[in-house]
């Protein structure tokens, strides 16, 4: 079973994301946040229990910029380097991840992406907010081997676009999985991936292998992926979902819908 840890936290750093802390220089910044400017000595963080934490994060690059910032301890942890983030961003839930009539809160999966927040600078018109490319990411469970999850990607019917399938598969392989296409014939899809057939959208399901038992990492590295194609795809690609043995997976989502003309249509319920 791939399982959710306390011991850890992810930070996605989308590849189109960008903040005043460059994730070239993140390292330096994260190490020094006093001495680059990032963060003042009159904020007096010692007193509120922020401690230095420069041997409790890890950067993992993403294939193409930005990456993931890895915790070593829990969401509850303070460190000078989360406060840098905390000044000018927000911790945003995965979209499409929830429980029956509740959404999942950013610290139950142990991962969430980095928003950037609103600042008078953006309210009067100086300086524009960055355009996100977000699309959901669901879970769904299937008894199969802990080193491998199945993944769909699901793109408007009609809509499947090759180039943005290779990527994907790329993108997988650079962070260490090995990605195969059902086009490959390395694999038959379990019996839950009927779930998702429906006349509005259009499959292509690939299988992951070399998959590390830690859901929370997975997660990072897979909504990473998702956002990076959703800004190549725009709106012809919709959601990516996971098949997997997860810990606690949720029921699929009631409410995840796609955009038909004016109108909102449940790809399944």
């Amino acid at each position: 079973m791939i399982t959710k840890t306390d011991c850890r936290f992810y930070y996605v750093y989308p590849s189109w994301a960008k903040f005043d802390w460059k994730w070239e220089g993140l390292a330096e910044i994260f190490t020094n946040p006093y001495q680059t400017g990032f963060l003042h000595v009159h904020e007096k963080l010692e007193e509120i229990g922020y401690v230095s934490g420069v041997d409790k994060f890890e950067l993992i690059d993403g294939p193409i910029g930005n990456g993931i910032i890895k915790s070593m301890e829990n969401s509850k942890s303070k460190f000078f380097w989360q406060a840098v983030m905390i000044r000018d961003v927000n911790f945003m839930p995965l979209r499409g991840l929830c429980k029956p009539g509740c959404p999942v809160s950013v610290l139950e999966y142990g991962v969430c992406w980095l928003d950037e927040k609103s600042k008078a600078e953006h309210k009067v018109g100086i300086k524009n907010k960055f355009p996100i490319y977000v699309p959901k990411l669901t879970l769904d469970y299937t008894g199969c081997p802990d080193s491998e999850v199945y993944v769909s990607l699901s793109f408007r019917a009609g809509k499947v676009d090759g180039k943005i399938c290779r990527n994907f598969e790329a993108y997988c392989r650079y962070f260490g999985f090995e990605c195969y296409n059902e086009e490959s014939k390395h694999f038959e899809l379990p019996v839950e991936a009927s779930r998702l057939n429906s006349p509005l959208v259009s499959q292509v399901w690939f299988l992951l292998k070399n998959v590390q038992n830690d859901l929370g990492l997975l997660l990072a590295k897979m909504f990473y992926v998702a956002c990076a194609v959703k800004e190549q795809a725009g709106r012809p690609f919709e959601f990516i979902h996971l098949l997997g043995n997860f810990e606690g997976t949720p029921a699929m989502s009631k409410s995840l819908r796609i955009r038909v003309g004016k109108e909102f249509r449940h790809v399944y319920a």
